[in-house]
């Protein structure tokens, strides 16, 4: 099932647009345009992903552009922003008058459509179930993906496959399959992401799961992954101790940081407790408009399980690990700062690094 060739190419014309204004805020680039080229499709995945990530970018695109767009595009981009369903997702199966899509968060059963052309083309039914990362939008009464989707590598496996299966059947049973969005139709089960916990994770999913010692026993069979050793976290909680810290003590500090990798939590979507905002901002964790990293993955569990406590719904943490430089990167490009080993709840002190001034500091914080 696919759009009609009318409705395809006005999906493009709607999107393409909206993604080089997300590409040129981005890039802080004055020549990103739709006309010279279509986005490949891992670019146009990473600014779907920004936009989804921040769904405020699409009232800023409407502000921006409001004398422009026709009053048609206008209402295409309101229903995205109020009705878009984030990923991933599990493709299931292909029926004649749609896709099957099964939400891993919550288990809900989605019909979608291809846009120009079937979405098999891009995942062979060979392959399925498969799990992707896209989301769903509505289009001229339809149910469709954004137009870039990434598939895992990883199968899901017999066990995983069964319980997609008991899990389409009951929606289609109890007529709770999606076809149209925004919908009310409930969870099929409240137990769903405890039911299916492990089953459609990637080894480097899965290892968020793992204890400390068995993560490090992991790590220590990737000599390109520099994790901080005991040594060196005890040289830089000496350094955060000081009260005054030297020329030669920052380039320590900057030495042991710059050679390392860190942990970061990847929330599954944007997330809000209390006042805090958070969400991923190029797979690394952001609360509010600040960086989180971690040198240790204990210290990241920690942030989490206290997460978890106010965030009583979560039930699936994704930690990754990056080069601190790579972080830092970040930051630079985007104007924001990082704390690294941000307590959250205590008065304590942390380093921290500004991408604006590109500098290294000490910092702490009580929320």
């Amino acid at each position: 099932m696919i759009l009609s060739p009318q409705d395809g190419k006005e999906f493009f014309e709607i999107a393409l647009p909206l993604l080089a204004w997300v590409k040129k805020r981005r890039d802080k680039s004055k020549t990103a345009t739709w006309k010279n080229k279509r986005f490949d499709a891992a670019e146009a995945r990473i600014l779907w992903n920004a936009i989804w990530e921040n769904p405020t970018l699409l009232e800023r695109y409407l502000k921006q552009k409001a004398c422009f767009l026709p009053e048609e595009t206008k209402r295409v981009l309101s229903e995205w922003r109020n009705a878009f369903v984030p990923g991933p997702f599990i493709v299931e199966r292909y029926l004649k008058e749609g896709t099957v899509f099964i939400s891993v968060w919550n288990g809900r059963v989605y019909l979608v459509s291809g846009i120009t052309s079937e979405i098999e083309e891009l995942l062979p039914e060979t392959e399925l179930p498969r799990q992707a990362q896209t989301a769903l939008i509505p289009f001229k009464g339809h149910l469709i993906y954004d137009g870039a989707m990434q598939a895992k590598p990883e199968p899901v496996g017999a066990e995983g496959a069964k319980v997609l299966n008991q899990t389409y059947q009951d929606a289609k049973r109890l007529d709770r399959i999606i076809r149209r969005l925004p919908s009310d139709v409930p969870p099929l089960d409240r137990d769903w992401s405890r039911r299916v916990s492990g089953l459609f994770l990637s080894e480097d999913e899965k290892k968020g799961m793992l204890s400390p010692e068995e993560f490090r026993r992991k790590l220590d069979e990737m000599p390109e992954i520099h994790i901080i050793s005991k040594q060196e976290l005890s040289v830089l909680n000496r350094m955060l101790d000081k009260s005054f810290r030297s020329e030669e003590d920052w380039e320590t500090i900057q030495g042991i940081l710059m050679g390392a990798h860190v942990f970061t939590f990847v929330p599954p979507r944007p997330m809000r407790v209390g006042e805090v905002k958070i969400r991923s901002v190029e797979s690394v964790l952001c609360e509010n408009h600040t960086l989180m990293v971690f040198t240790s993955m204990e210290k990241c569990q920690d942030y989490i399980r206290k997460l978890f406590e106010k965030q009583a719904t979560q039930r699936y943490a994704q930690v990754d690990i990056l080069a601190c430089e790579a972080v830092f990167q970040i930051a630079r490009k985007r104007k924001m700062q990082v704390f690294i080993d941000n307590p959250g709840n205590t008065l304590q002190q942390f380093f921290s690094y500004n991408g604006q001034t590109e500098r290294l500091s000490v910092g702490f914080r009580l929320s």
